[in-house]
């Protein structure tokens, strides 16, 4: 007889819940903004939209758009995890794209599904141009792209980082911008704010 450790099944706060009942309406070109509670599981947010912009065909490949290098690699670490958790794809783990040949070349054959940048890194390689850009690794022949952005309330504060994230939307089949409120709840009886446009 086994003694493996059984997993359980992924068990959706109600926010979580929320998110997954609203997925049947999204359209290609649609941005759809989330706003949880700090803490509230927004790599699985991100988790739960690629799992449906993929089944449906709407996506291919995701890119995460994050604030800073820890998160980044955070990302890097952790996010196949999530992935698994929910049944989403996660092909060869996530790329952390560092402006290379390399990244387009994965992009192209399809060995990684999920990229994740930095803010910074979205903004000079979007507005600078250059060679191997994000702006190249989203008009990849064959992808289509989710762009997913992690704490968009801040993209506001500098300009620059707002301009690059609509030049990114004009690649990508459909956007999601997560944010956490400034404030953490303790109680769930919260809902959450979906908005898309």
């Amino acid at each position: 007889m086994s003694t493996l450790p059984q997993t359980t099944a992924f068990q959706p706060r109600k926010g979580q819940q929320d998110l997954i009942e609203y997925l049947p309406q999204i359209q290609r070109g649609d941005v759809l903004s989330v706003q949880w509670p700090t803490g509230y599981g927004k790599s699985i947010g991100f988790a739960l939209v690629w799992k449906h912009c993929h089944q449906i065909n709407m996506a291919n490949r995701l890119l995460m758009v994050v604030a800073n290098d820890t998160q980044r690699q955070q990302i890097v670490n952790d996010f196949a995890g999530d992935c698994a958790l929910v049944g989403a794809p996660c092909k060869g783990g996530v790329w952390s794209f560092e402006r290379s040949a390399g990244d387009l070349r994965m992009a192209r054959l399809g060995e990684v599904q999920v990229f994740v940048c930095t803010v910074q890194q979205l903004e000079a390689s979007m507005s600078r141009g250059g060679l191997n850009t994000l702006k190249d690794l989203l008009q990849v022949p064959g992808t289509k792209w989710l762009v997913g952005f992690d704490e968009f309330h801040h993209y506001g504060e500098a300009m620059a980082w707002g301009d690059a994230a609509k030049l990114a939307m004009e690649h990508a089949e459909f956007s999601l911008a997560m944010s956490a409120t400034p404030y953490r709840r303790r109680s769930e009886e919260h809902t959450s704010e979906l908005q898309s446009r």
